[in-house]
């Protein structure tokens, strides 16, 4: 993963695209939802600065799928494949992308096979549990208004 680069950028359908972890001023940087425009335009300047224009960027690390638009770029978050969403609902969920849009769909699949697998393996911090429920074990990161 060290060898990994921390930008990707390319293009596609004559549009630029921007792809990174969290933010451009922090790998680990949480972009919500609920996030006001004015961070997402600081991070959208902090990756201009770094890789150039672009028109969209595809971005992760919160878990939560999203697509906002602001000063004219496109910020997507798919969510994660392999966590709920933190709405109680147990599927996940991924993106795909048609014709330089953004398509969220939900993945539904066997969380009870996942749990009892994470059982058997040890894994039973709390996200075995976050399978079923769909909420988080800790809502620590999140911002207040998306608490439960």
């Amino acid at each position: 993963m060290g060898t990994l680069p921390e930008r990707i950028v390319f293009t596609h359908g004559g549009e630029r695209f921007a792809v990174m972890h969290g933010g451009a001023t922090d790998i680990s940087r949480f972009i919500w939802p609920v996030s006001k425009d004015t961070e997402i335009a600081a991070e959208i300047a902090a990756l201009t600065d770094q890789v150039g224009g672009f028109d969209h960027i595809i971005a992760g690390h919160s878990g939560i799928p999203m697509q906002r638009i602001v000063d004219g770029v496109s910020w997507m978050n798919t969510g994660a494949v392999g966590m709920p969403s933190h709405n109680g609902r147990p599927d996940t969920s991924f993106c795909y992308l048609s014709d330089n849009n953004f398509i969220i769909k939900k993945l539904p699949y066997d969380f009870n096979a996942t749990i009892k697998a994470m059982k058997a393996a040890g894994l039973t911090q709390g996200y075995h549990e976050t399978l079923r429920s769909g909420y988080w074990p800790s809502e620590d990161t999140l911002p207040p208004e998306m608490r439960r």
